[in-house]
């Protein structure tokens, strides 16, 4: 999970105009097989703190798509808000759960 938060935060930092007209960018796989993307159109930056929204494809194809906020300077995220879909495309799940402050956050280590 560390391997992906640095991905992530990698591609935040070093987003170019190439990548600006792109949607959603795969980045990683996790050891249940579950496949990874950011948008990269939605990544903004305000204040130090930077938020996109993440994609993550389950093995049985159903999904859920997370805002997510990362206060850089202090390696730290949130879930902001998330939406969960089964296969066939229906919310299954939708949650807004901190606006826009960095509350029940993750450390992210070094």
């Amino acid at each position: 999970m560390k391997k992906i938060i640095l991905i992530v935060l990698s591609l935040i930092i070093f987003k170019s105009s190439v990548f600006a007209s792109s949607d959603w960018i795969y980045f990683a796989k996790d050891n249940d097989g579950k496949k990874m993307y950011v948008d990269v159109s939605s990544i903004y930056t305000k204040n130090g703190n930077t938020s996109t929204w993440i994609k993550v494809i389950n093995a049985d194809n159903s999904y859920n798509i997370k805002n997510v906020l990362f206060k850089c300077s202090c390696r730290e995220y949130t879930t902001r808000s998330y939406l969960e879909y089964d296969i066939k495309g229906n919310v299954t799940n939708d949650n807004t759960l901190y606006k826009n402050k960095i509350e029940n956050n993750r450390h992210i280590a070094k």
